[in-house]
């Protein structure tokens, strides 16, 4: 038996064993043909010649490996991919150690064939340079001759046990599908990859290879054209060749990417935008595909546990430390979930035209064609809408029609009309009104309404909005700039509704609260100094204490100073006020982020430029600047100029940062000995996420820090209800 046939009928008959076992299930449906099937050196015109598309590190030609197998050392060219393409770094000896591959006594399989000898001293001759490429003079096409062959066959053995059997057919990479027309319920299921990103282990946005063609391409938007396009072609293969759709058989991304800086650093942005981009071009051209993989063993060191490869999209790993990890939480563990986890029609009513979704905006359309012989108004185009993006809310637009939004099974069904042959649904995250605005909150029967104080303490009077029952555990929410209590608009019913006792005060300067002239009044020792005598007057020893920009600077401050007031303390991205001093004398890159904090030194200036046609300037730098388009309702802007508006709120605000820069603030120990959570939004574009590591490493005993990929600065308002459940597990682990 030739070594062909030996390979190819124990392949088949092991696929047929399986094929006995599970062809009555319902949800089996077919067979691949054979996962990434190579050509080697079939069709090697010239064996002196590299062959393969990736030659990265060694590169030898057919050539140069048999003499490295025959145990001859062999100096071969060692390659880089690069931003120009492929190029020599220079040569090194392979098999120095002039090791034989084959077994003693015999010479070797492609010394035996005659395709090489070893001439006059020993050196070695290469006699068929053309060896691979023709049989009894006839050139040989590896599809024809051999790739189409052995899939005909495998549907013919699998057909014969499972006739009903679809065929995934996959080609080589470099040579694609042969042509197959005589083979009836064949799917183009064709693997494809970004090549940079699962080769390099680098994700750069303006950066990728075109894996046909082995070209670099520059520039973000002709990354996402080479990608639509790279994918159009192996779909219009798949209708050239076998006639059928393509199911793209695998793609994906390596998560060990950038220096493994998701696994060191908990940065995970990189893998949001690789996987994306796929996903984008998948969308694009409407195409179906098989992402690559979930492991359940995954974990950081060693990956998927084979061939040193990471791509699972679930890694125990990264799930949140204890006491945060929550098993009932089906995203925890995920990487680059807000990447896969997608809106997407699951059943339409005819035939899909175009589909594009943005997960940082979050924006989705979906556009059709509807089939006229459906039953108008019966059958619906449903949509999955994942609560992952969409939980506090969704607005939805319509060409035509009508629509119902099941949030709990998290699918939007449309009924289209009869006017249009075309229709077209668009969605974005929208926020409903703030529940806080309503004056109380329900929790079973007990109604809780929101009560208004003022507070005589350090000096000042302080405006506190408080609410829940007066037995709860008093949790003490700080608010930062430009906010004021309503900041927590989606804080405080919640943590009511677990039976907290809840108050969030105006802090000094801001809108109800007194407002000092003096700005050595705004220094963080008298600023945390507040948030005791909150404590005291109500009669309180303890208390947990959650802060927001600059009421997390304040939380530090209090936490650090006054550590038996304080039960836990969560923070919200805000790195500790030492970090923070740190990094702005040897970061120039956090100083170009922090611009505006040196344009608030200014006298008067500020205060002008920001309250200009009704604080226009302040809202757009707050929605446009830090935030996105849905961080922030009119409703909420509304609030906030009220807010601002009030006499000598704008200075007092600004206060903060001036007395901070002309003052700098010491403590006597700056370490945070109680528990604390530093809940970060990475896409935060003022505060640089590497101080969020150093802040605990340098400065807590008890610290955690949990990054939000999907957040921005505004974390608590981007993303509240898994600040939500942080906030609660937080407090309630011993």
């Amino acid at each position: 038996v030739g070594v062909q046939e030996y390979l190819q009928s124990h392949y088949l008959n092991a696929i047929k064993q399986v094929a006995l076992r599970v062809k009555d299930m319902p949800h089996v449906m077919g067979y691949d043909t054979l996962n990434e099937p190579s050509s080697g050196w079939i069709g090697v015109t010239d064996l002196h010649q590299p062959t393969g598309l990736f030659q990265q590190g060694l590169a030898p030609s057919p050539w140069q490996a048999m003499q490295a197998a025959a145990g001859l050392p062999t100096e071969v060219p060692v390659m880089e991919l690069s931003f120009q393409g492929l190029k020599v770094l220079g040569h090194e000896v392979m098999n120095p150690e002039g090791v034989r591959l084959w077994r003693e006594g015999y010479a070797g399989v492609w010394q035996e064939n005659g395709v090489w000898q070893l001439g006059a001293n020993d050196e070695p001759e290469l006699l068929r340079p053309r060896h691979f490429s023709e049989i009894h003079g006839r050139e040989i096409d590896f599809n024809r001759d051999y790739m189409r062959p052995f899939i005909e066959r495998f549907a013919r053995e699998i057909r014969a046990i499972h006739p009903q059997a679809i065929l995934f057919a996959e080609g080589t990479l470099e040579k694609g599908l042969p042509y197959l027309p005589d083979l009836p319920q064949t799917v183009n299921a064709s693997h494809w990859y970004d090549a940079a990103v699962l080769f390099q282990r680098q994700f750069r946005a303006n950066f990728a290879l075109n894996a046909q063609k082995m070209r670099p391409v520059l520039g973000r938007q002709n990354v996402q054209t080479s990608f639509n396009s790279q994918l159009a072609h192996i779909k219009q293969e798949g209708k050239e060749r076998v006639g059928g759709p393509t199911l793209l058989g695998e793609f994906g991304i390596a998560y060990d990417l950038n220096d493994k800086i998701g696994f060191t650093a908990g940065d995970f942005s990189p893998h949001i935008g690789a996987l994306d981009r796929s996903l984008k071009a998948l969308e694009a051209n409407l195409l179906s595909g098989t992402l690559w993989n979930y492991t359940a063993d995954n974990d950081n060191e060693h990956g998927d546990q084979w061939n040193g490869e990471d791509l699972s999209i679930f890694s125990r790993d990264q799930f949140l430390p204890a006491p945060l990890h929550d098993p009932h939480d089906l995203d925890e563990g995920g990487r680059a979930t807000a990447a896969f986890v997608r809106p997407y029609p699951t059943h339409t009513a005819g035939e899909p035209l175009a589909l594009s979704f943005d997960p940082h905006t979050r924006r989705f359309e979906f556009r059709f064609r509807h089939d006229p012989s459906l039953p108008l108004g019966e059958v619906a185009t449903e949509i999955f809408v994942p609560d992952y993006h969409y939980s506090v809310g969704l607005a939805v637009e319509l060409s035509d029609g009508e629509c119902q939004y099941d949030q709990e099974n998290q699918c939007l069904r449309y009924y289209h009309t009869a006017e249009q042959e075309t229709h077209t649904i668009r969605f974005q995250r929208q926020r409903g009104p703030a529940e806080v605005l309503t004056g109380e909150i329900t929790v079973g029967e007990e109604r809780y309404p929101l009560e208004h104080h003022f507070v005589r303490t350090n000096g000042v009077t302080l405006h506190t909005v408080a609410a829940g029952p007066a037995d709860g555990e008093l949790v003490v929410l700080l608010h930062g700039f430009p906010e004021f209590w309503y900041g927590w608009r989606e804080q405080i019913p919640f943590l009511v509704q677990q039976g907290y006792r809840v108050i969030a005060p105006d802090q000094r300067g801001y809108n109800l609260s007194d407002k000092p002239k003096d700005t050595a009044a705004y220094h963080l020792d008298k600023l945390a100094a507040d948030v005791v005598g909150l404590l005291d007057a109500h009669g309180r020893e303890r208390a947990y204490l959650v802060g927001h920009d600059w009421g997390a600077m304040v939380a530090w401050w209090a936490a650090a100073k006054y550590p038996s007031r304080f039960a836990k303390v969560a923070v919200l991205n805000v790195p500790h006020p030492y970090t923070f001093i740190k990094t702005l004398t040897n970061n120039p890159g956090q100083v170009a982020k922090s611009w505006y904090a040196g344009l608030f030194q200014l006298p008067a200036v500020p205060e002008s430029l920001l309250s200009a046609q009704d604080y226009d300037g302040l809202a757009k730098m707050v929605t446009d600047y830090v935030g996105e388009h849905d961080t922030f309702t009119a409703e909420d802007i509304a609030q906030y100029k009220k807010a601002w508006s009030r006499p000598n709120a704008l200075s007092g605000m600004i206060n903060w940062y001036r007395a901070f820069v002309r003052e700098t603030p010491r403590l006597t120990d700056p370490q945070v000995r109680v528990p604390l959570l530093l809940i970060w939004g990475a896409r935060d574009v003022a505060l640089s996420r590497e101080m969020a590591g150093a802040s605990v490493a340098d400065y807590c005993e008890h610290g955690r820090v949990v990054f939000i990929e999907e957040a921005t600065h505004w974390v608590q308002h981007d993303e509240p209800e898994r600040v939500n459940a942080l906030l609660a597990r937080f407090f309630t682990a011993d």
